[in-house]
């Protein structure tokens, strides 16, 4: 819960900061992109730490849960500010990048394509999974697979 305060606040203060004064970011764009971003995961997260003691799931898998969440959160704002430092034109976010000037060199659009599109989309889908699995009906109130076969 208190990862999703900071990422909200972070997204806040780094909005505030850099993107309206024009300081550090060089596209305006991606700037507001990574904040709107901060402050959506930062409310899920949050959200999400609020009802985490209804999760019906092992300690193994809210393990990897929160794990997969915390990279999701705090990486897809990162890349989008990383984006407006830089000010390169990415194929991945051609409405953010539209008024760049310099494209990035192939490794660099690479890792980033790799860190978007598997590392952030791949943590995202199995954290979804693992929560719709864990706040499924029934919850903790229902009887183990075990239990049943046993009557």
């Amino acid at each position: 819960m208190f990862s999703g305060i900071l990422l909200f606040l972070s997204g806040c203060i780094i909005a505030g900061l850099f993107t309206s004064s024009g300081f550090l970011f060089k596209n305006y764009k991606a700037g507001v992109g990574g904040h709107v971003e901060a402050q959506l995961n930062g409310i899920f997260l949050l959200l999400i730490g609020v009802s985490w003691h209804h999760l019906y799931l092992n300690e193994k898998c809210k393990l990897i849960t929160h794990i997969c969440l915390q990279i999701t959160g705090w990486l897809h704002p990162m890349t989008y500010y990383w984006v407006a430092y830089t000010g390169h034109h990415y194929n991945l976010l051609r409405q953010a990048t539209i008024d760049a000037k310099t494209l990035p060199s192939s490794l660099d659009e690479f890792i980033f394509n790799f860190v978007l599109v598997g590392i952030v989309s791949g943590s995202m889908m199995m954290a979804l999974i693992l929560l719709l699995w864990g706040f499924r009906v029934g919850g903790p109130t229902r009887q183990s697979d075990f239990e049943v076969k046993k009557q």
